[in-house]
């Protein structure tokens, strides 16, 4: 005769809900020493899958604000950050810009040369315009062909200049990028 023991352990998005516990009448049926010895292996699991779990939430809230294809924060990252840049300015003494990118003629890259290299071409894009911006600015993909930079402590005679020098550093890289 013989007897199986088993300990369950539920889990739901991102938690433990329950962690089955033997009776005392269940125990009985066991030598107290695998009891002790499914049970401490039981509890190292939960521990692991409570590790896991909390890694990937914190990946999971990370990437909510992440765009997939080119990395940058996106458009509900954009929404947050301005209303927070927003309270800042109506404080006093603070101002920050925005400038709009979007790439002309997008559409005809995709349908001339297939939505992989418009990918490719969003991926270069983004990454220049992280490669010339500030540490301080934040960048973000919008929607499709669009990105967004908000500029701390940049007034608009400073936007200008810089939004200018962005544009001709993006259009040099593009036209090196000899994959494109």
């Amino acid at each position: 005769i013989f007897a199986l023991l088993f300990i369950t352990i539920e889990i739901n998005f991102f938690e433990i809900t329950s962690f089955y516990k033997l009776t005392p009448e269940q125990i009985k049926v066991f030598k107290i020493q695998n009891v002790f010895t499914v049970t401490a292996i039981a509890a190292i699991i939960t521990y692991i899958f409570s590790s896991i779990l909390e890694k990937n939430e914190a990946i999971a809230s990370e990437n909510a604000f992440k765009d997939y294809l080119t990395g940058l924060n996106n458009r509900l990252y954009f929404n947050e950050m301005s209303k927070q840049q927003l309270q800042l300015a109506k404080r006093g003494n603070y101002i920050f810009s925005i400038t709009f990118i979007d790439i002309d003629y997008f559409k005809n890259i995709n349908d001339t040369y297939g939505h992989d290299v418009g990918d490719e071409v969003l991926k270069e894009v983004a990454k220049s315009i992280k490669k010339y911006t500030r540490d301080s600015d934040l960048v973000f993909r919008f929607g499709g062909e669009e990105f967004i930079v908000l500029m701390p402590n940049t007034d608009l005679k400073g936007t200008i200049i810089k939004a200018n020098k962005l544009r001709l550093a993006i259009t040099k890289d593009l036209m090196a990028n000899k994959q494109l």
